[in-house]
């Protein structure tokens, strides 16, 4: 019966000496609930933002839990402050808690202005560079090389070996065949060609089928030998 007294007592005591939104080391009381064990629970907010139920004497011994579990995995690993450090364009500016798997966030800046949260893990492993702003950058850069690439090879001596190679006219054009249209102001059909930088026209005709003709030997003419050549200089 005495034990049973002591106990209830000191249960007693560590509830009356705390109260909500006290704060213990990194935890703040939220609130309390009695058990089924007779002991009282408090529900704890740690600074690393991890929720825990901790029980009451644990908080009020002579030397108290002081964390969610947190700052001890931090003093057996040797937890370092990386505040101030550069990863890429990242400078670590505070520590603002634990993440899922328990690695730690921190608020960083990029060398562009942004701030970005990060694991310690990401910053060490140079897997993210910068806010995302580099990215945009590397694929723009990517995009004019590789733009600049197909120039030099798309274009040889003034022809753009695309449009002579294509087999299907553009949306715009009505014939059906390109470089043939119809002429409405002179009611008649109009050939043409483009190569090496000269535009030469066909002629007009009568008809639809004589302006297509026209087009196919001009292309034959011009395109053919031009065509093989490349074939065998560029696509190897």
């Amino acid at each position: 019966m005495k034990v049973l007294l002591l106990e209830m007592t000191e249960n007693k005591r560590d509830v009356e000496m705390l109260k909500i939104n006290d704060k213990i080391g990194m935890l703040t009381l939220v609130e309390k609930e009695k058990r089924e064990d007779k002991k009282w629970y408090w529900l704890c907010r740690c600074d690393c933002g991890n929720i825990k139920w901790i029980r009451s004497d644990s908080l009020t011994k002579k030397n108290p839990t002081q964390s969610c579990g947190c700052l001890s995995k931090r003093t057996q690993f040797k937890w370092v402050d990386i505040t101030g450090q550069r990863f890429n364009h990242l400078t670590a500016v505070k520590y603002i808690g634990e993440g899922t798997y328990h690695d730690e966030k921190w608020e960083c800046r990029c060398d562009c202005g942004e701030t970005i949260t990060l694991t310690k893990g990401q910053l060490y492993s140079h897997g993210v560079k910068s806010c995302g702003c580099q990215n945009h950058e590397v694929r723009i850069k990517n995009s004019q090389r590789a733009l600049k690439k197909l120039k030099e090879v798309d274009l040889i001596g003034g022809t753009k070996i695309s449009n002579i190679a294509r087999k299907k006219p553009i949306k715009s054009n009505t014939s059906g065949v390109t470089g043939v249209y119809y002429d409405s102001t002179r009611e008649k059909w109009v050939a043409q060609i483009e190569f090496k930088g000269v535009h030469y026209n066909l002629k007009r005709w009568d008809s639809k089928e004589e302006a297509i003709a026209v087009r196919k030997e001009a292309e034959r003419k011009m395109f053919g030998n031009f065509l093989e050549w490349y074939k065998k200089e560029y696509n190897k």
